[in-house]
C-alpha cells in the first residue's frame, strides 16, 4: 500500500482542515451540511452506489483532519461504519443498494447499535433479540454508546433471532423505541437507545446468520483503524500547540523551548506520534489482506499503541502548558478529553490487547 500523498489526498486534506476550521455545530443539519456538499458522505461507498469510490487512506487523511479540529460531526460512526457494514454484507451477497445510495448522498445518518450490558442470560454474544409474531418479529433489548444516535435518521441494530445474528433496521420514531441523549466529556454525542416490544417486518431484518458476524468483524476492523487516524490527527495537533507555546512562552527572560529538559520532553511526543501514525499505517495495509484474523489483530495492535500515545502526547501537552492547559477555553484540554473518550468506545486498550493475546494463541495452536 503507497502511503505517499497524491496531489487528491493533498487537495482533500486541504479542503477538509480549511472547511473544519470554520465549521460549528455537532450532528445536527447544518454540521453536515459540508460533508455533503463537498462529497464525504460519499467517499466510502463505491460508485455503483452513487459514491465516490475513496480508498481507506482517503478516509484517514480525512478522519486525521476531524480529530485535528475536534470535529463532533458523527462521520465515522453515522456514515463510514454503516457503509463498510453494508458493503461487507454485499460482498457476501446481501446486497441493500438503497441504503448505501442513501448514505452516499447524505439523506440519511445510520446510527449502529453493538454495545449493550454483559448479561448471563444472552443468547449467543447479544442480549437484545428478535422474537418471532404472526405479522413478523418484535425487537426486545437494550444498546448502549450509540454515538449519534439521538440524531441519526435510522439504526442498525444487531439482535439474536434463533441463535443467529442478526442486522435490524429500525426507524428512531417507531413504537416502542426509546432514546436517551447524554454528552460524553469531550463534547460528542452519545445514546443509550431501548426497545420495548418493538414491531419489525419481514423486509427490516437486512441479514442474518454468518455473513452478519463475518460484516461485524470486517466493517469495525476498518471503524476502528479509522478512529485510530482521528486520534493520531489530534494528538498531533496537540503537539504542534505545545510547540507553538514553548517558543511563545517565557521564563527567567528566556523562552520555555530554550530550556532542555523541555526539549527532551518534545522530542519524546515526537517519537510517540510517529510510532502511532506507524500503527496506523501497519493497520491499514493489514486491513487490505485477505485473511479476516488478520485484519483484526492490526486493528486491536493499532488501537492498543495508539490509545497509550494519545494518553502520553496529550496529557503532557496539557502539563506543558501549566494552568493554561487546566481551562475549558483553550483548545489543549479537549484533545486530552476527545483521546481519553476514543479510547473507550469501539471497546478499550485493555479489550483489545486481550483480543491480540487471544489471536495469537489462538495462532499458536
Amino acid at each position: 500500500m503507497d502511503f505517499r500523498i497524491s496531489d487528491e489526498q493533498r487537495l482533500l486534506r486541504d479542503t477538509a482542515r480549511k472547511v473544519l476550521a470554520e465549521a460549528t455545530g455537532t450532528s445536527g443539519d447544518d454540521a453536515w451540511m459540508p460533508f455533503r456538499e463537498l462529497g464525504w458522505t460519499a467517499l466510502p461507498i463505491d460508485e455503483a452506489h452513487d459514491g465516490l469510490g475513496g480508498s481507506l487512506v482517503d478516509l484517514a487523511f480525512l478522519l486525521e483532519e476531524l480529530g485535528r479540529a475536534r470535529c463532533q460531526v458523527p462521520y465515522l460512526e453515522c456514515c463510514v461504519l454503516p457503509a463498510m457494514l453494508l458493503k461487507a454484507l454485499a460482498s457476501r451477497g446481501v446486497a441493500h443498494a438503497e441504503l448505501l445510495g442513501s448514505l452516499a448522498r447524505g439523506e440519511q445518518r445510520l446510527g449502529v447499535a453493538v454495545e449493550e450490558r454483559s448479561s448471563a442470560e444472552s443468547v449467543g454474544a447479544f442480549s437484545t433479540r428478535l422474537a418471532a409474531t404472526p405479522s413478523g418479529f418484535r425487537l426486545i433489548g437494550e444498546k448502549l454508546l450509540v454515538v449519534g444516535g439521538a440524531a441519526c435518521d435510522g439504526l442498525l441494530v444487531v439482535a439474536v433471532a434463533d441463535h443467529e445474528t442478526c442486522l435490524v433496521y429500525v426507524p428512531p420514531d417507531a413504537a416502542g423505541v426509546r432514546i436517551r441523549g447524554y454528552s460524553a466529556v469531550d463534547g460528542r454525542e452519545l445514546a443509550d437507545i431501548e426497545f420495548v416490544d418493538v414491531p419489525v417486518s419481514e423486509s427490516a431484518v437486512l441479514a442474518r446468520g454468518t455473513a452478519v458476524d463475518e460484516a461485524l468483524v470486517e466493517a469495525q476492523a476498518i471503524a476502528l483503524t479509522l478512529q485510530c487516524a482521528d486520534i493520531v490527527g489530534a494528538m498531533e495537533a496537540s503537539m504542534e500547540m505545545t510547540a507553538e507555546y514553548l517558543q511563545q512562552r517565557q521564563q527567567f527572560g528566556q523562552k520555555l523551548a530554550s530550556f532542555q529538559a523541555l526539549q527532551h520532553g518534545m522530542a519524546v511526543l515526537f517519537i510517540a506520534c510517529n510510532e502511532a501514525r506507524s500503527m496506523l499505517f501497519r493497520a491499514l495495509s493489514a486491513l487490505g489482506q485477505a485473511d479476516i484474523s488478520l485484519r483484526r489483530r492490526a486493528a486491536s495492535g493499532c488501537k492498543v499503541k495508539v490509545a497509550a500515545c494519545a494518553r502520553q502526547v496529550t496529557g503532557m501537552a496539557v502539563q506543558y502548558h501549566g494552568a493554561l492547559g487546566m481551562t475549558t477555553e483553550y483548545a489543549v484540554g479537549h484533545y486530552l478529553r476527545r483521546s481519553i473518550v476514543a479510547e473507550q468506545l469501539f471497546g478499550n486498550a485493555h479489550y483489545h490487547l486481550a483480543m491480540c493475546l487471544a489471536d495469537h494463541a489462538a495462532v499458536a495452536k
